[in-house]
């Protein structure tokens, strides 16, 4: 959540300067996260802090920015592969270059290396290469329309989801008891209450909504 909370704040910015200036909006980002990371390797740094700072994240969400500003737009194919193959790069030495006692021979970051921003290098072309291809497709069947909906709840879903962990999973020690079953069945639970839990609350936040309006558009024409 406290991501989620600084993400609000943060987004709409960065997106009113990658669209003015996409590259060098987005150049500009990835300094800054550079620099963050460089910070966080010099200076004494908790794992559970640097973990809910959005900064981390920053150059992911400005990759993601610019997959959205740039639209309909050609990318030369030489751009996206060099960022192809900067991103593999970066994830197989991060990856598959250890010593015997499991630690990086390269080490770049301090915490969680292997999906570090970098990695938006490799994200990057692959889902530009599929908006481009099929972004305009509309799946018209059941699953279609199935998906369509549980994308336009991602948000209650996601706070259903905090909740379900926060609360029930782990206070409550819902897990201790999902212990007892399959991991494929503890996953089926887990996933399932979060998206019928997400769906319900859809639901009554669209309920209130207009009930809300009801009474506020009949109040009006009392007046």
């Amino acid at each position: 959540m406290p991501i989620m909370i600084q993400l609000f704040l943060v987004m709409p910015i960065m997106i009113s300067v990658i669209r003015k200036r996409p590259v060098w909006g987005v150049l500009s980002i990835f300094i800054i996260n550079a620099l963050f990371e460089f910070i966080i390797n010099i200076v004494p740094f908790r794992a559970g802090i640097y973990r809910l700072i959005i900064v981390r994240y920053l150059f992911l969400l400005a990759m993601g920015a610019f997959l959205r500003v740039m639209k309909g737009k050609k990318l030369q194919a030489r751009y996206l592969f060099l960022s192809l193959v900067i991103g593999l790069t970066y994830i197989c030495v991060t990856n598959y270059f250890r010593l015997s006692d499991g630690t990086y021979t390269w080490s770049l970051f301090k915490y969680w290396q292997s999906t570090a921003f970098p990695v938006a290098f490799y994200i990057f072309p692959i889902f530009y290469l599929l908006l481009q291809k099929f972004s305009d497709v509309q799946i018209k069947t059941c699953f279609g329309t199935f998906m369509q909906k549980i994308g336009s709840m991602t948000w209650y879903i996601y706070c259903v989801q905090m909740l379900y962990f926060l609360i029930f999973y782990e206070i409550c020690g819902l897990k201790y008891l999902l212990f007892e079953i399959p991991l494929i069945c503890e996953f089926a639970v887990s996933f399932l209450l979060c998206i019928v839990g997400g769906w319900g609350l859809y639901s009554l936040e669209k309920l209130v909504r207009n009930v809300s309006l009801f009474f506020v558009n009949q109040l009006h024409s009392k007046l």
